[in-house]
């Protein structure tokens, strides 16, 4: 909180977040101010390459801003918990690539039971720009999931999940979806078995 504060972002600060394109730590610093309270949070889901191209003038400069006062208000009901995730009452997606999900990497033994594959990069496009509202509800409705179905998104430790986060309540508008921070880590770390 101090350090938005001090950049100038408070809880009601129009906050656009964006990364060198490949949503990934652009998806999680969103997650991560969404829970924290921030209520106008959106992210640019365009590279620099991109704008670039379109002649969008950039500054090599960080703009300075007068500083503001950011109060942490969480939002648990962005995140699951352990609990949640056992329980087993919303689908679970799991955002990492094939070979980790089917356990064949030295970082991964399997997914967590019961977990629907679908990689990050499956919700971008080969700019990595997330795919449209009616690309992104074909993906689920193959799932069968819409927007009234309970969802966790996770991965290895947060990140990628993030990217499927944004994907689901950005892009779709969805209002059930938790991002199950711990992931595939703290699932493997606290016991649980995982399945191949």
């Amino acid at each position: 909180a101090t350090i938005f504060g001090a950049k100038g972002v408070s809880n009601d600060a129009a906050i656009v977040v964006y990364d060198g394109g490949s949503q990934k730590p652009a998806s999680r610093v969103y997650v991560v101010l969404k829970y924290l309270g921030a209520s106008n949070v959106k992210i640019l889901h365009k590279d620099m390459a991109t704008f670039k191209k379109s002649r969008v003038p950039l500054t090599p400069m960080a703009a300075k801003k007068k500083a503001a006062t950011f109060t942490v208000n969480v939002d648990n009901s962005i995140l699951a918990t352990l609990a949640d995730v056992k329980a087993g009452n919303a689908k679970l997606f799991d955002a990492r690539d094939a070979n980790e999900f089917a356990g064949t990497t030295d970082k991964s033994t399997g997914h967590i039971p019961g977990a629907i594959h679908l990689s990050y990069k499956d919700v971008q496009d080969a700019n990595h720009t997330f795919k449209t509202k009616a690309e992104l509800e074909k993906i689920m409705a193959a799932h069968g999931v819409n927007s009234s179905s309970p969802i966790i998104v996770s991965c290895q430790s947060g990140k990628r999940a993030a990217v499927l986060y944004v994907a689901f309540t950005s892009v779709l508008g969805y209002k059930n979806v938790k991002m199950y921070d711990g992931s595939y880590n703290e699932w493997v770390a606290k016991g649980n078995k995982v399945d191949k």
